[in-house]
């Protein structure tokens, strides 16, 4: 059954699951087709599955909406002759959380949990016990004594490996905790941006709402998408960090639950990508937020950047900015969002595709 509202959106989508680069292997594609149902006027994967949702309007005006619909994973690298499990990230993990955890094997017999673990904390030296533990050097127990036990259970060298974290909002908040909030929180806000626009009529452009594949890979998914369409405006939705305990105001000022951010700039200077928005869309969502009385942050992020990098630069260029939210504990099992956040994010996005 289709979720009511936002809040069950991001429950629901927090909970599927997709791997970076094996998105359609996984839940949250069917997921998201049910959840567009009745809210589209053409519908289309192209070959790298991501997902694309036009609402046609008048005009020859195409504005994108894009969400990456990929999760950090796990894949499986090696099987010890003692039953070991060792795996390699798929995506950039924060390595202090990957210890201590239980995670799912998925096989083609089906499901198989483990727990992942390394050197017991006694035997440890001194340096040790003052770094991280890389998660080379970390291994899943699945509970088999032999590589022949691990195999006969489905576990081979390629098998995708998930967070097994339940999502939930803790204690009645409106705060929200789950293994995937990045960028499942934007692609829930993709879905109702799509829901209010056909609901209150707005057709002034055409509308395509993209969840889009390998992000977390540098942003492959959405590359093919901007050279696919060349929209004419183009927005993407994805987290950005936030402001809390132990972290530096004139760092990290994104407040959370202070409202969208409006991003004017990110880059990730190591890898050399990122997107200076162009001021005619950050000014004018700015002013749209002020008119109509909707919380937003400016957002200059230093260390990362979004699929609008990718779509900035596809075929003949393409004018990009995007809207963000802040999140603590990113790249974790245990990401956590402001459901406030998400609202104002929709509330932005619907009023400022009216004004276009």
């Amino acid at each position: 059954m289709a979720c009511k509202n936002l809040k069950e959106l991001l429950q629901r989508f927090d909970n599927e699951i997709g791997i970076s680069g094996y998105e359609v292997d996984g839940t949250i594609i069917p997921a998201i087709k049910e959840e567009m149902e009745g809210y589209y006027d053409e519908y289309f994967e192209d070959n790298m599955h991501n997902q694309i949702f036009v609402k046609k309007g008048k005009g020859d005006k195409k504005v994108l909406l894009a969400s990456h619909m990929d999760e950090l994973g796990f894949i499986v690298t090696f099987v010890e002759e003692d039953g070991m499990v060792r795996f390699a990230p798929i995506g950039l993990h924060d390595d202090r959380g990957c210890i201590d955890q239980k995670l799912c094997i998925h096989t083609k017999k089906g499901p198989v949990y483990g727990v992942t673990g390394s050197k017991p904390d006694h035997i440890l030296t001194e340096e040790e016990k003052k770094s991280v533990l890389p998660i080379p050097t970390l291994f899943i127990d699945i509970g088999a004594s032999s590589r022949q036990e691990a195999n006969d259970m489905g576990v081979l060298t390629g098998c995708l490996v998930s967070w097994t974290t339940k999502g939930e909002y803790l204690n009645g908040t409106n705060t929200y905790s789950g293994k995937s909030v990045d960028n499942r929180a934007g692609c829930a806000i993709m879905v109702e941006v799509m829901r209010r626009l056909h609901d209150e009529g707005v057709d002034n452009v055409t509308f395509y709402g993209v969840g889009t594949v390998q992000e977390e890979l540098l942003c492959r998914g959405a590359a093919a998408v901007g050279h696919r369409i060349q929209p004419d405006i183009a927005l993407s939705l994805d987290v950005t960090l936030a402001f809390g305990p132990d972290v530096e105001e004139k760092q990290v000022p994104m407040k959370f639950g202070g409202g969208a951010c409006v991003k004017m700039f990110d880059f990730a200077y190591e890898l050399c990508v990122g997107t200076p928005v162009p001021t005619e869309i950050t000014e004018k969502m700015m002013e749209v937020a002020e008119e109509k009385n909707i919380h937003y942050q400016r957002e200059v992020l230093i260390g990362g950047t979004t699929d609008s990098h990718a779509i900035q630069i596809s075929g003949d260029g393409v004018k990009a900015g995007a809207i963000s939210l802040p999140s603590r504990y990113i790249h974790t099992a245990i990401g956590t969002v402001h459901l406030q956040d998400l609202q104002d994010s929709v509330d932005l996005i619907v009023e400022y595709v009216k004004t276009l």
